[in-house]
């Protein structure tokens, strides 16, 4: 590998294995960073969703060499029994994201990555970037896949545009829009 090429920390949430859209669209773009020669390790979540069964194509090995998965919270432990499905599935994106930005930190004082890249959905995807950006203090990108929050997504997914969010949302967006050094998106529309 030439010393030129980019050393990447990224978190995704939703990537290997390649068990749902936003998993399969995240391991490609991994696997292009991988074919350029890009030195990148990937922070991704064990415990996602699995929508299509998963499927271990001779493609997609090259990913587990970059792939971390982490788990959030254990589904079967008393407290996911406690509180139900629904708080659960909070509690483990917030798991997930405590063990992210560890994750990252110690990483990154390792390889001395030159930029974070993060992508979203889900919305918490960002937050590990968020968190490290201002701690190690490099450049990131953040990556947009789908309309976010989901509430402003267009009907019948959402409420659309001008679909009211609760105030915490507002602030941890605000946060991301103020300190990503750049925003990507697949389209225009996406961006507007």
């Amino acid at each position: 590998m030439q010393k030129n090429n980019p050393r990447v920390l990224m978190f995704a949430p939703s990537c290997y294995p390649p068990s749902g859209a936003e998993a399969i669209v995240t391991s490609k773009l991994v696997l292009a960073m991988i074919d350029a020669g890009w030195q990148v390790k990937v922070i991704s979540q064990a415990d996602f969703s699995q929508f299509y069964p998963t499927y271990e194509h001779a493609n997609w090995k090259p990913l587990r060499f970059v792939i971390e998965n982490i788990t959030g919270l254990n589904t079967n432990s008393l407290f996911a029994r406690l509180f139900g499905k629904k708080a659960t599935n909070k509690l483990r994106a917030i798991f997930w994201v405590i063990k992210a930005i560890k994750l990252g930190f110690v990483s990154h004082r390792k390889e001395q990555y030159e930029f974070l890249l993060s992508r979203a959905t889900p919305q918490y995807g960002h937050l590990p970037a968020l968190i490290l950006k201002r701690i190690i203090k490099i450049p990131w990108v953040a990556n947009w896949s789908d309309p976010l929050p989901p509430k402003k997504a267009p009907p019948p997914y959402g409420e659309g545009l001008h679909a009211k969010i609760p105030f915490l949302l507002q602030i941890y967006y605000h946060a991301v829009f103020k300190y990503a050094d750049w925003h990507s998106f697949p389209c225009e529309r996406l961006m507007k």
